[in-house]
């Protein structure tokens, strides 16, 4: 099978949430095909599979190769950089998450991803119980937030916020 039929049978397994199967098709593809233009996709989508499958080592390397590229052409550093930062959620590690949206904000501050990295702040704020921090974080996203699942998150999130600073607003 070619590059582009691996790819599209990744995401369908990615669909299906199978976690560890996506993960190899997208690498078996991205390895026997390393110069094809799917190659940084395949990394994503595979960083975003094995990031699901539990296993954070691998996904942080291959959001981490994706990310270190910066040739002009690459238009998924900023899904690695947000993968990235969803890894060191999980890991509980909130020092990496400050660290990676404040580096993600200076280097694309006009991405449509920003929302998802301030959203990921968010709840790494308030797993530490910074309440007041991420009230500033959440507020702007629900203001500016459209109906539907993000919004309601939103909302959500700002809640929990608000509830731990005792707050009822």
């Amino acid at each position: 099978r070619g590059p582009e039929a691996r790819y599209w049978l990744g995401l369908t397994l990615k669909s299906q949430e199978q976690w560890r199967p996506a993960a190899d098709t997208f690498l078996q593809a991205a390895a026997a095909s390393p110069q094809h233009k799917l190659v940084t996709a395949m990394r994503v989508q595979a960083g975003t599979a094995l990031m699901h499958a539990g296993d954070l080592p691998a996904a942080e390397a291959q959001f981490d190769a994706v990310a270190a590229n910066d040739a002009a052409e690459n238009e998924w550093r900023d899904e690695a950089l947000r993968g990235k930062l969803q890894v060191a959620l999980q890991k509980g590690d909130g020092e990496a998450v400050d660290r990676l949206a404040a580096r993600f904000n200076e280097q694309f501050a006009s991405s449509p991803l920003r929302a998802d990295v301030e959203r990921i702040r968010a709840q790494s704020l308030l797993e530490r119980k910074d309440y007041r921090r991420a009230i500033e974080v959440l507020r702007p996203l629900v203001d500016s937030a459209a109906e539907g699942p993000q919004g309601l998150e939103d909302r959500y999130l700002l809640t929990l916020a608000y509830d731990g600073e005792g707050r009822r607003e």
